[in-house]
């Protein structure tokens, strides 16, 4: 399968539509985060930030749906991005970092203005709010109707499906369960319901995704390499089950007839089978969701 970057790039190849200039960046936005969540000097907070925005380019339903507005519809994800940003470069002690990684021109303040500008355009006050709720930066404002139109070209949950249906390797069954839980965790994000401690894990499971440099890469390693996605998706939802407060919801969004307890147990028994400890273990540090002391020990 595509790195998820590679499937931006041939989004945008060519694209001289509305806003080209700015929603050009996308990309290029999207490889410079995934450099810096991939930078152990950067803060579990920032992390957490920067997950928000990652994971939000594979919500299938999000405010402006690119399967129904093609390249267009990734002005919302350029705005998350360029809030985000904004957010990290108001943080003095990541100066040094996020200069580190940034090779382009303009300079990144002036870009993240430049781009706040053109997405306010687009988008009014109660879409941009609606966009900072679905990421779990902002509690408040909710209400975003399910889309159901012309689908332009595929989700990524549609192109994980399909990736993994053809797989005939190595834990064939188990990588099954890598697009339900994508399904179940992107419905999670979806209900206002949802807290925002949940948000927090599930968008660092989503982000995890989406990443180029996992612990397995996915493009050289085909299906093998979604195991330690699905290890990812079974401790996080093992994480969420433990709260009793979330357990109706949990049970409601579950996409399949076998109980989520004993999937997540199949899932993580296996998964501690084909992965190493340090596998494991850095899968969670990548995801911001363990501490760096045991990835420095791989």
């Amino acid at each position: 399968m595509k790195d998820y970057a590679d499937l931006l790039r041939e989004e945008f190849d060519g694209y001289d539509g509305l806003y080209a200039d700015e929603l050009l960046w996308v990309p290029r936005l999207f490889d410079y985060l995934t450099a810096l969540v991939e930078d152990r000097r950067l803060p579990r907070s920032a992390r957490e930030l920067i997950n928000a925005a990652l994971a939000y380019f594979v919500l299938p339903y999000d405010v402006m749906p690119e399967t129904a507005l093609g390249a267009f519809g990734f002005m919302d994800d350029l705005y998350l991005c360029a809030d985000v940003l904004r957010r990290l470069l108001n943080r003095a002690q990541l100066g040094e970092v996020l200069a580190e990684h940034w090779d382009h021109e303009p300079p990144l303040h002036e870009l993240v203005d430049r781009l706040l500008r053109a997405s306010h355009q687009v988008l009014g006050a109660d879409e941009r709010a609606q966009v900072l709720a679905l990421a779990g930066l902002d509690d408040d404002v909710w209400g975003l109707p399910p889309h159901t139109g012309e689908r332009w070209m595929q989700s990524y949950c549609d192109q994980l499906r399909q990736e993994l249906a053809d797989y005939q390797g190595l834990y064939r069954d188990l990588v099954q369960w890598v697009p339900v839980f994508f399904d179940f965790f992107t419905a999670l994000v979806e209900d206002e319901r949802f807290p925002r401690a949940g948000r927090i894990a599930v968008n660092a499971v989503l982000a995890y995704f989406v990443l180029p440099f996992d612990a397995l890469p996915e493009s050289g390693m085909g299906g093998f390499g979604f195991l330690d996605d699905l290890y990812l998706c079974a401790h996080v939802a093992h994480q969420l089950q433990c709260d009793p407060e979330l357990s109706d919801l949990l049970d409601e969004h579950w996409p399949h007839e076998r109980p989520l307890a004993a999937v997540i147990g199949d899932a993580l028994a296996q998964t501690g089978q084909a992965l190493s400890a340090a596998d494991r273990e850095l899968t969670l540090f990548i995801a911001g969701l363990g501490d760096r002391r045991s990835a420095d020990g791989r």
